[in-house]
């Protein structure tokens, strides 16, 4: 059985909506970190709303590092209730949480999720999450969806990390 990962970047405030404020905090060392992670997933799992705006970014680009690369060849899930074709290549669609319940039993690696609010809160309240990465930004941005409304969720830090630029990452095994 695969592990669902859930890495997500966090303002001191809670903020995770639309993360444009991370750019300048941006540093090699979390560029590293955030591909060692997408090496290490056997798929992304999205929500719609991210996976548009990636399908919109990654498609057609490479880079030195090979990010884009195996951004773009790696097998992608997106949850919504839409069956419309979505164009990307290597693209599924999982309509529920027994959808994703049952991509996780077939997987024998991780499914990352990047961003995707509403998804991380779903699966943190059917039980599907198994970890939590929260990369820390040393600022407060007052406005826009909180990582965490309303959830209950008990957490175990597993490790941590700091880098040049002040951000921190912290991850939590879901109990």
């Amino acid at each position: 059985m695969g592990k669902i990962i859930l890495s997500e970047f966090i303002s001191l405030d809670g903020i995770a909506q639309n993360p444009s404020w991370a750019v300048p905090y941006w540093g090699e060392d979390i560029a590293a970190v955030k591909l060692d992670e997408l090496i290490e997933a056997e798929a992304l799992l999205l929500g719609k709303n991210t996976f548009d705006m990636f399908a919109l970014a990654w498609p057609g680009k490479s880079d030195a590092d090979g990010y884009a690369d195996r951004i773009n060849a790696m097998p992608k899930y997106v949850v919504t209730s839409h069956r419309n074709p979505l164009s990307w290549n290597g693209v599924g669609v999982l309509a529920d949480p027994d959808e994703i319940r049952n991509l996780k039993e077939k997987t024998k690696g991780n499914l990352l999720v990047i961003g995707s609010l509403s998804l991380v809160h779903l699966l943190l309240e059917e039980k599907l999450a198994d970890e939590v990465r929260i990369f820390l930004y040393p600022l407060l941005v007052k406005e826009g969806r909180k990582l965490f409304e309303s959830l209950e969720s008990d957490f175990e830090l597993v490790s941590q990390q700091s880098f040049q630029s002040g951000v921190v990452e912290l991850r939590y095994k879901v109990k």
